[in-house]
């Protein structure tokens, strides 16, 4: 019997590539994908896939009576697309820390985060601070294995036009891999790969470490 991935983010950059790689991965049954809404992504219709639509700020009770064996999130927004203040809040710290909580009582063992490179708590940055709450959240979960990923920006085909990931796709090569702009569809690899190792506790994927992980 395959292993079952839930997906949070999956219409995203990286939660695209997350439920597209799991798919094609052969330790993997059956991958749900949450979504707000009906997805239109080429990955919506693979057999291995199932769709949930559901309202997020019922995520533990959404999730009741579910097995899992994997949770990996990719939730997150911008200050730009979602000016509200409070709905960044919950998108990119409240979902993650409850979808944690979810995947605990679904009896999940694994959770692989999508973070960003400097996250810290306390940081000045509500970007930063958030996911850096998330990862401190996680490190005090009782999660068998956890792995966050730590990404510069991200690269990748998005839905929207944005201005300095194409300008830094020009210069990327001539930056250290320490801190230069990743592709999307590497993250997502680095994460499965994480989640099939015999690794235990918190792993962090340090952004020089995820280029070319893409399955």
């Amino acid at each position: 019997m395959g292993k079952i991935a839930l997906v949070a983010g999956s219409t995203g950059l990286v939660g695209g590539h997350l439920v597209r790689q799991l798919c094609s991965h052969s330790s993997y049954d059956k991958v749900i994908a949450l979504c707000r809404s009906k997805p239109t992504a080429d990955w919506a219709n693979d057999k291995k896939v199932s769709v949930m639509i559901i309202d997020f700020d019922q995520l533990e009770k959404e999730l009741a009576d579910h097995k899992i064996d994997e949770v990996y999130c990719a939730l997150g927004t911008t200050a730009k697309k979602t000016p509200s203040q409070s709905m960044y809040q919950k998108i990119d710290m409240e979902y993650p820390i409850n979808l944690a909580k979810a995947g605990l009582a679904a009896s999940a063992s694994f959770y692989g985060l999508v973070s960003a490179i400097g996250a810290k708590e306390g940081s000045m940055s509500k970007y930063s601070h958030y996911k850096g709450a998330v990862e401190n959240f996680l490190k005090q979960s009782n999660y068998q294995h956890i792995a966050i990923a730590q990404p510069s920006l991200l690269l990748g085909n998005r839905d929207e036009f944005r201005l300095g990931e194409s300008l830094l796709s020009v210069v990327t090569p001539l930056m250290p891999k320490a801190i230069r702009s990743v592709q999307g569809a590497d993250v997502a690899g680095a994460l499965i790969i994480a989640a099939n190792n015999t690794s235990t506790g918190v792993e962090i994927l340090a952004n020089k470490n995820l280029h070319g992980k893409s399955l």
